[in-house]
């Protein structure tokens, strides 16, 4: 498995353009050459399980490159720098930093727990999930030449290459964690009537036909409106396909599933149609009119690993978020951390 060379190119180029930005905003951060002083102070710990100084140190810097990455790859309005003003962008009601710092320490507190829950249910890697660990590894030494060369830059943190180690199997842990307590029996199991109610309420089965207001002047609405009143009095919507302006009922005449947790005019229409009833949608710069179908078996075949994950995840979160509060806390230690001056790893 060779996912870091991916991200290792990505930031080198985030890293690279980060560097180019406004000279009076951007933080001076000097790259650490010195090892880590006072790296063995514990962090954080849960029932015999800590994280150290050193260890939180790397995590942080780690994680706050790869919030970066997440948003260059996956679109922020806000250029991404490595900036006061990228980190203090409200998104989704929070900062960035500030939902960038809850990460980091939810991440660190889930490494302790599952690393005493694994124990208490006798979870550990099966030897594929260490043969990852391995090829994991194998890419960190890659990017820095050799174990020798890792071994150098993970000193300015006060760790490792054997603790990078120990780090990456307590991740894999996690998710061996995750799929022995959501088994049948597990103390999140996730039953099949659950993965197939929650597909029924968040999918439906569409196709549509879509009209511009630009070819009818302005008022595609009076054109759809028509067409669904041909439709609701008997007419088939294959009848009106040459005048779509885009593919969906060509590509899809017997309906294609639409996931309803995307907020929008058209998702609500949906939610509102049963198999075999019409809508029209105002939408953008013009007007859909909608069709729905009853969801075969293969169509929620077809999301049962999706939804399945989704209903998994959220159930383990939510057993280790009741754990959260018993994590205890060093925060002058914590508090000398801030997501805007730390680091970030320049590969």
């Amino acid at each position: 498995m060779k996912k870091i060379i991916a991200l290792i190119l990505a930031l080198a180029a985030l890293v690279a353009f980060a560097a180019c930005g406004n000279e009076e905003d951007t933080i001076d951060n000097p790259n650490p050459s010195k090892p880590l002083e006072n790296s063995g102070i514990t962090v954080m710990s849960y029932e015999g399980e800590t994280i150290n100084s050193g260890m939180y140190a790397f995590i942080f810097s780690y994680l706050k490159t790869k919030k970066m990455y997440y948003f260059q790859m996956y679109g922020s309005s806000q250029t991404v720098e490595d900036t006061q003003s990228f980190w203090n962008t409200y998104y989704d009601g929070k900062t960035i930093g500030e939902a960038a710092l809850q990460d980091i320490q939810d991440h660190c507190k889930m490494l302790l727990i599952c690393n005493k829950m694994a124990s208490e249910y006798n979870v550990s890697l099966n030897n594929e999930e260490q043969g990852q660990v391995e090829d994991e590894l194998n890419d960190w030494i890659s990017s820095y030449g050799s174990v020798e060369g890792l071994s150098d830059f993970l000193k300015r943190y006060g760790i490792s290459v054997d603790d990078l180690e120990k780090y990456l199997e307590k991740n894999y842990l996690i998710v061996s964690l995750q799929n022995k307590l959501c088994s049948e029996g597990g103390v999140c199991e996730v039953t099949d009537d659950e993965v197939n109610k929650q597909i029924n309420e968040t999918y439906s089965k569409v196709t549509h036909i879509y009209l511009s207001d630009k070819t009818y002047n302005g008022d595609a609405k009076s054109k759809g409106e028509e067409i669904l009143k041909a439709l609701e009095e008997g007419k088939d919507i294959g009848e009106f396909g040459k005048l779509s302006e885009d593919t969906t009922l060509k590509t899809y005449p017997d309906g294609m599933m639409v996931s309803l947790e995307t907020d929008n005019s058209y998702t609500k229409a949906v939610a509102e149609l049963s198999d075999g009833e019409y809508a029209l949608c105002e939408m953008g710069d013009g007007v859909y009119i909608i069709k729905c179908f009853k969801m075969t078996d293969s169509d929620v075949d077809s999301r049962f690993e999706t939804v399945y994950k989704s209903v998994a995840d959220n159930k383990f979160l939510a057993v280790m978020a009741e754990r959260y509060p018993f994590v205890e806390l060093n925060k002058d230690e914590l508090d000398k951390y801030d997501i805007i001056t730390a680091d970030t790893i320049e590969f």
